[in-house]
């Protein structure tokens, strides 16, 4: 049975009903990952932000998250998007340094090292290729251990560690929990004057008088600039305001918390699952199930009890405690994509990011940096106008 996680506690909500209330602040469509972190770059940088969206919304990525990020070892990136994965990997302490002191809220974390255990000698042989795309990168970042310093570190009823053969301990990577962080930043946000607006956003026109409505099921709000960040919903805000052609392909994704009474803390990489034990929780999940469209994805979902016996099969957790399941947008060559779409005859740009897939946790701080030193370079509309969407990854690097 699929059990919902329990939402975000809603903030006191600023209620822009009508024209003119809102044109002194940057509008923030969205409050996941992306959406908030670009509110709280915004912010930091003296600009008054609204943040745009309901406080709980069934299918968020963000929500349905792990909370791992990981490079396994790799220390020479051989693209642009992983050069960024690195650069925002290695960011995510002090940034989260940065949250907490700003909100009063501590965000759970473990960048102790992730381990990704092996059986026999033929799992071992596969995953170091895999681990290295057969380019050997000099082992730099991680070890292998054998059983016997696995079973020294760890204790657990189930098959890690005392079934395996041996890990390999990326010792840079970690885990921090997503839903903390999304308490963080909206506590964050609202003790540097931010307001939010609660509702689902239907479509964002151009305002003749300059700016962008912003039509919600609540009513309408004008907005001077406004950032779309609503993940892969952004598609369907985005046709209904007179764009075409972009986009995402929506993956699906679960996790499932489990108990875990005198576990170890730890995170475990299994392909492409992930497994974090912290404070007693066990979250186990998985973000690699392609779907056609929405629809689909909204009406089937991953199998909660697939998820809970492998916790329980490799560390021993008991009962599920709750799921969350969420839907990630990813572009074919896997980028997420920051920039400017406009309007035909109408000069101001709609700002726009998107496409995180499973990177958003890494990538959101770093993206959020980048974009929000665009709209404050960018005074001219003439010049806000020449921001294309999708920005090079090579850009973001600079």
């Amino acid at each position: 049975m699929l059990l919902p996680i329990r939402p975000r506690q809603a903030h006191a909500q600023v209620q822009s009903q009508g024209q003119g209330q809102g044109q002194g602040r940057v509008h923030v469509i969205g409050r996941g990952i992306v959406g908030l972190s670009v509110a709280f770059a915004l912010q930091r940088r003296g600009v008054r932000v609204r943040i745009v969206g309901p406080a709980a919304k069934l299918g968020s990525a963000t929500v349905a998250a792990v909370g791992t990020s990981t490079l396994k070892g790799n220390i020479l990136a051989t693209s642009p998007l992983f050069a960024l994965k690195m650069r925002g990997h290695a960011g995510l302490v002090d940034w989260l340094n940065t949250i907490e002191k700003a909100s009063g809220r501590a965000v759970s974390r473990d960048f102790s090292g992730a381990f990704e255990p092996f059986y026999n000698q033929k799992e071992y042989i596969y995953q170091r290729k895999r681990v290295f795309h057969r380019q050997f990168t000099g082992c730099f970042a991680l070890k292998v251990l054998d059983q016997r310093a696995l079973s020294a570190r760890f204790s657990s009823g189930g098959m890690f560690p005392r079934q395996t053969a041996g890990a390999f301990h990326y010792f840079r990577d970690g885990w921090y929990d997503p839903l903390m962080c999304l308490a963080a930043l909206e506590e964050a946000l609202l003790r540097g004057g931010a307001d939010f607006l609660c509702g689902e956003v239907v479509s964002i026109k151009p305002n003749p008088m300059g700016g962008q409505l912003i039509q919600t099921d609540a009513g309408c709000h004008e907005a001077q600039q406004t950032v779309l960040a609503a993940g892969v919903f952004s598609d369907e805000i985005l046709a209904a305001s007179g764009f075409s052609g972009i986009r995402q392909e929506p993956v699906e994704g679960e996790t499932v918390l489990l108990g875990a009474p005198q576990l170890n803390d730890m995170v475990l990489k299994l392909g492409k699952m992930n497994l974090v034990v912290n404070a007693g929780v066990v979250r186990v999940g998985s973000s690699s199930r392609r779907q056609a469209d929405l629809a689909c994805c909204q009406a089937s979902g991953l199998a909660s009890e697939e998820l809970a016996e492998l916790g329980s099969t490799l560390v021993g957790a008991s009962s599920v405690f709750s799921s969350a399941w969420g839907i990630r947008g990813r572009f074919k060559d896997h980028s997420p994509a920051i920039g400017t779409l406009k309007w035909a005859n109408f000069a101001q740009p709609l700002w726009l990011a998107t496409g995180f897939y499973k990177n958003g946790l890494q990538l959101a701080p770093l993206f959020a940096e980048k974009l929000a030193d665009l709209m404050l370079v960018t005074p001219s509309l003439s010049t806000a106008m020449s921001t294309a969407f999708p920005l090079p990854m090579s850009s973001i690097l600079s």
